[in-house]
């Protein structure tokens, strides 16, 4: 995961982390997606429809087949009811009809939201061999990541 410098603007991270605090909270999500995988600009549409813009970010909508859960916020009342729904119970019931993932448990329920421009990006190394999976991540890094914002 890639994230701010922060030896380079320690102040401007310090503030820019209350302020994505503060978007999280005035925005009323579940969860928020900090960074995800999507290698193209994000539309604003009915697939990415806009809950909230301002001078410096928007947060919108996303579409269940979007992933990605490396950074996030999460309100404690979805937190509580995620820990309610998941269950070692559940995980044995599973017929694989949906993912099993926290990914998918995380991220695809309840109000959410993703910020643009995102405030981390993941590597884009995955841990598979499946040449469309590493294709996608690798796509997903190059698109999204600009040295002079991230480590």
């Amino acid at each position: 995961m890639y994230i701010p410098d922060p030896t380079t603007c320690y102040s401007k991270s310090r503030y820019q982390q209350s302020y994505h605090i503060d978007l999280y909270d005035k925005t009323e999500l579940d969860i928020l997606l900090l960074s995800y995988l999507w290698p193209f600009e994000v539309a604003e549409d009915n697939y990415f429809p806009v809950l909230h813009r301002d001078e410096q970010y928007k947060i919108q909508g996303y579409p269940v087949d979007l992933w990605g859960a490396h950074m996030y916020f999460m309100s404690r009342s979805h937190a509580r009811v995620l820990v309610e729904r998941y269950t070692p119970e559940y995980a044995i019931a599973q017929t694989g009809e949906q993912p099993f993932c926290t990914d998918w448990q995380f991220t695809k329920f309840g109000k959410r939201g993703l910020i643009v421009p995102m405030v981390g990006v993941e590597e884009g190394d995955v841990k598979t061999d499946h040449p469309d999976q590493v294709s996608f991540h690798r796509r997903c890094f190059e698109y999204n990541y600009h040295p002079d914002k991230y480590l």
